[in-house]
């Protein structure tokens, strides 16, 4: 007698398995014709046989099989596991930098993996134009745990602290990093290696670049965000791009800017204008993007400023283009369709209405969203579903306040997800969050008091 399978019926004049959905109404299967030794057995029943088959089984257009639950139920089970063990997220560590001054404080912040010691190191800059780093007090030539406050040196002083300056971004890529600096005497500041900074160059960007609002920097790539336009150094190794930066025109001031692939530049202005540059076409020309996303804001908000700035941009899953405004707008756009001014997803809930540096960070595995807000608090989205993950008025279920139940003394103005590794485990990750002169380094899944959380065996 031909097998009972899954999903299929045996036609016995045709002498073949067929899937269930074609067999007709009045077919008949030998193969499911039950005998008395099945039907004794309540197990076996050909009721029970077909629930259970429905509810694990389908059948796509070929006849093949899928686990309707191994993939999609999997998934959603998983992550719903990773977002409660993130919202009870309370484990960290903190520093605080000795800044020149109670009136400093951080302005930019980043952290840099270390190749050849498989270690994550960290640099601040703050508003007196001051790049700061943890170094080994016995030893300046090595690094140190960023949690001794005694290792944090200034490295290097590029602003004029009587003028304002400070820095404006940090950026690294590879072992090299690139920090950028606001105020009459533009500078930047390039250190191309991690283990030697004596190598250490200032770029002079130009009488024609008042302020630098912000960077991005890929490979040996970097573009500027300045005065309506931003700069585009092809190569920091070439002397050649270094004496002759392309100007990418925007008409307002740039407060974000990113690459995507080789060829791209993304920016963010000032009057909530979204423009793309190919640079293959030397940045002379430019394509506006989703024009039409704030024209059928009410009328009350027209008449107060129609447009937002933008204040971070990222482009995420390769097509996505994540964007957060001034006016407190956070959603993600579809760049392959530009011309649509609809969000494919928008987080609610993210508080701003003037501040301009306020955290923002995605995880490397492009999952969940973190945001710091006006009100002085981080929270967390879905970027699948755009689902508000943890609220201010989360409920506290231990003694040590969680890193979404916490209420920063003042605003986080960086944030940054990392993946490093800690109790010897690879792919441990850990929220950085910047505000005052304080550092926190938070353990993404952890609770106060676990025994992973060890200050002295965590790795950066």
């Amino acid at each position: 007698m031909p097998k009972d399978l899954p999903g299929l019926y045996w036609d016995a004049d045709r002498n073949r398995y067929f899937p269930l959905a074609s067999r007709p109404k009045n077919a008949h299967s030998t193969a499911s014709k039950p005998n008395a030794q099945t039907t004794s057995s309540p197990n076996s029943s050909p009721t029970r046989r077909r629930i259970r088959n429905a509810a694990t089984f389908d059948i796509d257009a070929r006849g093949v099989f899928t686990d309707a639950f191994s993939g999609h139920c999997r998934r959603r089970n998983l992550n719903a596991l990773m977002a409660r063990d993130l919202l009870h997220t309370s484990a960290k560590q903190s520093v605080k930098v000795p800044l020149h001054s109670k009136e400093s404080r951080v302005t930019a912040f980043v952290a840099a993996h270390r190749p050849n010691f498989d270690e994550t190191i960290c640099f601040v800059g703050d508003n007196s134009g001051c790049v700061w780093s943890p170094q080994d007090p016995t030893d300046r030539r090595e690094f140190s745990h960023f949690s001794r406050e005694d290792a944090w040196t200034a490295d290097f002083c590029i602003g004029d602290s009587a003028y304002g300056c400070e820095i404006t971004s940090l950026k690294a890529s590879g072992e090299t990093y690139v920090a950028t600096s606001f105020g009459p005497n533009n500078r930047i500041l390039v250190v191309p290696h991690l283990e030697t900074q004596g190598e250490a160059f200032l770029l002079d960007p130009g009488k024609t670049v008042h302020e630098i609002w912000t960077s991005d920097f890929e490979g040996n790539r970097l573009v500027l965000g300045a005065d309506e336009k931003a700069v585009y150094y092809p190569d920091l190794g070439s002397s050649q791009s270094l004496d002759r930066p392309r100007v990418l025109k925007t008409g307002s001031d740039v407060f974000s800017t990113c690459f995507h692939g080789e060829h791209l530049v993304y920016t963010g202005a000032r009057n909530g204008t979204i423009n793309r540059f190919d640079l293959r076409q030397g940045g002379r020309s430019s394509q506006r993007l989703f024009t039409g996303r704030f024209d059928n804001r009410p009328l009350v908000a027209q008449r107060q400023g129609q447009r937002s700035s933008v204040t971070n941009m990222q482009v995420i899953r390769e097509w996505q283009l994540l964007a957060s405004h001034m006016s407190g707008h956070l959603a993600t756009y579809d760049l392959r369709f530009f011309r649509e001014h609809d969000p494919l997803v928008v987080f609610p809930g993210h508080v701003n209405s003037l501040t301009r540096r306020l955290g923002i960070a995605v995880d490397p595995q492009e999952e969940y969203l973190y945001a710091a807000g006006e009100d002085k608090k981080i929270r967390l989205w879905s970027l699948q579903s755009g689902q508000l993950i943890s609220t201010p008025e989360t409920q506290r279920l231990h003694r040590v306040p969680g890193l979404f139940q916490t209420t920063f003394e003042q605003d986080v103005s960086a944030l940054q997800v990392t993946e490093g590794v800690a109790k010897g485990r690879r792919g441990v990750l850990s929220l950085w969050a910047t505000e005052g002169h304080n550092i926190h380094q938070y353990h993404l899944g952890q609770r106060a008091g676990d025994d992973d959380d060890d200050d002295d065996d965590s790795d950066q």
